[in-house]
C-alpha cells in the first residue's frame, strides 16, 4: 500500500489546493492521500480564517483520504520546526512519498540548495562569517553567500515555499521504517540515515538489532522513541555521518555482483 502525504494550512482551501491533491495522487500513484493540516492557528500565529473542520471537509471533498491534525507545538512555530512536526507525523503513519508546492520543480537546484544551506561546505560557511562581521542577520548572510556560491537570484532564495520545501526536504532525509532485511539494506547502500520502528517480533527485531549493535540505525522501541531518534539525525549532523560511515563499512554497495560470482564459481565447482 503506498500512502502520499502533503502538508497544509488551507487558510483557506482554493484551486491550486485541490489542483495540488489531484497531482499529489496521479504523480505519486498512492493508494491513499493524507493531509496533516494545523488547527485553529496557522503558522504565523493567527487564526485560521475558517475552523479546522470546515477546511478539513474541503481538502476530504477534493481528493483528501485523510485529514490529521499537525500539533500545534509545530503548527506555530518557524519553517524547521513546523516541517519537522509534518514530516514526522506522516512518518509515524507510514507515507513513504511528500507532495509539496515550491516557486521552482527544478529537483536537482532543490537539493543543491538544501545541502548548501544545511551542509558544511567551507567556502559557504566563510562567507557567512565575514558577511556576520559586516553586521548583516544570520538568515540574510546565508542567502546571500548560498546565491553567490550558486548562482541563485537572491528573490528565488526569500520564497517561502521554496524555504518550506527545502526544509520538508531536510526533514524528509531520515528513513523510519521497519526492520524488513531488503529495504534495510537498501536504505543502507544508499546512505540513508534509519531508525527502525514497529518491528515485528522474530526475524524483524533480529534485524533492527544487528542494524542498531553496528551502528548502521537507530532501533525505537515506541513512536515516541521514533521522533526523537528521527529529531537527533535531522538536526545532529554528527550522529547522521556517524550512522553513513557505519553503513558504508557495514553493507558492500557491490554485494549482489559478490553473490553471483560465488553462485558462478560454485556452478564451475
Amino acid at each position: 500500500m503506498r500512502l502520499c502525504g502533503v502538508i497544509a494550512e488551507y487558510n483557506p482551501f482554493h484551486n491550486g489546493h485541490a489542483h495540488q491533491l489531484a497531482e499529489a495522487r496521479r504523480r505519486s500513484g498512492c493508494d491513499y492521500l493524507i493531509v496533516c493540516m494545523d488547527g485553529g492557528l496557522t503558522q504565523r500565529g493567527d487564526a485560521a480564517l475558517l475552523d479546522k473542520g470546515t477546511r478539513a471537509r474541503m481538502a476530504l471533498l477534493h481528493g483528501a483520504d485523510l485529514v490529521i491534525e499537525l500539533p500545534a507545538l509545530f503548527a506555530v512555530r518557524p519553517a524547521d520546526w513546523f516541517a519537522r512536526g509534518g514530516v514526522l507525523t506522516l512518518g509515524a503513519l507510514g507515507v513513504d512519498a511528500l507532495s509539496f508546492g515550491c516557486e521552482t520543480d527544478d529537483l536537482e537546484l532543490l537539493t543543491r540548495l538544501k545541502t548548501a544551506f544545511h551542509g558544511n561546505d567551507p567556502s559557504i560557511e566563510q562567507a557567512v562569517r565575514n558577511r556576520l562581521s559586516a553586521g548583516q542577520s544570520h538568515a540574510r548572510a546565508r542567502g546571500e553567500a548560498v546565491s553567490e556560491a550558486l548562482n541563485v537570484p537572491s528573490s528565488l532564495l526569500a520564497s517561502p515555499n521554496l524555504t518550506l520545501a527545502l526544509e520538508y526536504m531536510r526533514a524528509a532525509d531520515v528513513l523510519l521504517s521497519k526492520a524488513g532485511g531488503i529495504s534495510s539494506s537498501e536504505a543502507a547502500v544508499l546512505g540513508v540515515p534509519l531508525v527502525h520502528t514497529m518491528a515485528i517480533p522474530g526475524v524483524e527485531t533480529l534485524n533492527a538489532e544487528f542494524f542498531a549493535a553496528h551502528g548502521m540505525s537507530f532501533f525505537a522501541q515506541n513512536v515516541d522513541e521514533a521522533a526523537r531518534f528521527a529529531d537527533r539525525l535531522i538536526f545532529d549532523a554528527a550522529a547522521a555521518e556517524r550512522m553513513l560511515h557505519a553503513q558504508a563499512a557495514g553493507l558492500a554497495k557491490n554485494g549482489a555482483a559478490r553473490i553471483a560470482e560465488a553462485v558462478e564459481a560454485g556452478a564451475a565447482n
